[in-house]
């Protein structure tokens, strides 16, 4: 597939699309590393992994930030701000981290049945989730 500038038409980049058998196997691998929990990246490690991404986004920004400026049609100032926007987004997942694991409380004691009593929510992953965005700055 041929990505070109929407402003000049001249080509950015050409990419191999995957075929509907390399996207399945690529789910059907996922799927199956999901389910081996043994093989779950420890929270600590996710959180490093994560930070280490922002710092190499954000060392790339301007970078970005132009590839997203030709190839979307964004106006430069508008791109640079959506690339700071993903660095914050990397950042704020990785703080939050701790506070997916250890869930919330949920408040009880408010009415005579719930006296004395808790409750409190876990997150639980529920594995891979495919999704197609449609993306359009004109």
């Amino acid at each position: 597939m041929n990505v070109t500038s929407p402003c000049d038409g001249r080509l950015i980049k050409t990419l191999r699309l995957q075929t509907i058998e390399e996207a399945d196997r690529m789910l059907q691998t996922g799927q199956r590393l999901f389910k081996d929990r043994e093989q779950w990246l420890s929270a600590e490690r996710r959180m490093v992994i994560l930070n280490k991404l922002a710092e190499l986004v954000a060392a790339q920004a301007e970078d970005f930030a132009q590839l997203i400026a030709s190839e979307g049609g964004k106006p430069l100032r508008d791109a640079r701000v959506e690339v700071s926007r993903a660095v914050a987004g990397i950042r704020l997942a990785a703080q939050e981290i701790p506070c997916v694991l250890r869930g919330q409380q949920i408040p009880m004691g408010l009415t005579p049945e719930t006296h004395g009593r808790m409750a409190f929510t876990l997150y639980e992953p529920i594995g891979q989730v495919v999704a197609i965005s449609a993306f359009n700055a004109k």
